[in-house]
């Protein structure tokens, strides 16, 4: 794969920071089930993140829940999906999506990219006791995404205050069906700070980007300070 130049990362990084879209597109394997961050959109003060969970049809066990970490201490609250009162599947996953950025924007990614249906969840906030991950947890699927229920889900949370920021946050897919089994890895989603090499997803290394972001503040800092000593100069001249 070839690399990207430092002057196309840093102009990359200035549009996704700029935008009020951001297409992402990371993905992570759990347990057999592929989730892929689909885009996050920003609307007013709050953010929605779309996700994308897909069974091909040889997972060993059903799906019985995932839980996806938002560190609330950042100061983001999430607005919906709202809890689910005990007991009840109040979130229903949608049977299309429609990016509004990236290679399928204005397309339906649910006939065009995934095969997408319907299913209820019971929604809860905090810490899942399986996993340790505190956020939002999907649970009690109808149906269960399976090998015997192959197909996508489609998953939006909306947080507010945030700016969006992204970076790897945690995630959690157990599996049920007599499996006490569950499965941890990190995909894109809100951070308390933006990390830049997450937030475009970029091949670039971090050693390059890290160079190319210390040499970019170095110099602001050079220039500023050659400035402010000019400036003093010319009014001391003046006031001599």
């Amino acid at each position: 794969m070839k690399k990207l130049t430092g002057p196309l990362v840093a102009a990359l990084l200035l549009g996704l920071l700029t935008a009020t879209t951001v297409l992402a597109a990371s993905s992570v394997i759990l347990r057999g089930y592929q989730v892929d961050f689909i885009e996050v959109v920003k609307e007013g003060d709050n953010t929605t993140w779309t996700y994308a969970i897909t069974a091909d049809g040889d997972e060993p066990y059903g799906l019985s829940h995932w839980t996806l970490d938002l560190d609330l201490a950042c100061g983001y609250s999430i607005v919906a999906p709202a809890e689910s009162p005990a007991g009840e599947n109040s979130y229903i996953t949608p049977s299309s999506y429609v990016p509004q950025s990236g290679a399928y924007a204005g397309i339906d990614i649910c006939t065009s990219v995934y095969n997408c249906q319907a299913a209820s969840y019971n929604i809860e906030y905090g810490v899942d006791a399986t996993t340790g991950i505190s956020g939002i947890k999907f649970q009690e699927p109808d149906p269960a995404l399976s090998a015997g229920n192959p197909g996508t889900q489609i998953f939006q949370i909306t947080v507010a205050n945030s700016n969006p920021r992204i970076g790897a946050i945690d995630i959690a897919i157990k599996t049920g069906g007599g499996s006490t089994g569950y499965e941890i890895g990190t995909i894109d989603g809100p951070v308390c700070y933006p990390t830049a090499l997450n937030l475009a997803n970029l091949s670039a290394s971090a050693d390059s980007s890290s160079l190319l972001l210390t040499i970019i503040l170095s110099s602001a800092l050079a220039i500023t300070c050659t400035l402010a000593y000019f400036a003093l100069r010319f009014r001391l001249a003046i006031a001599i």
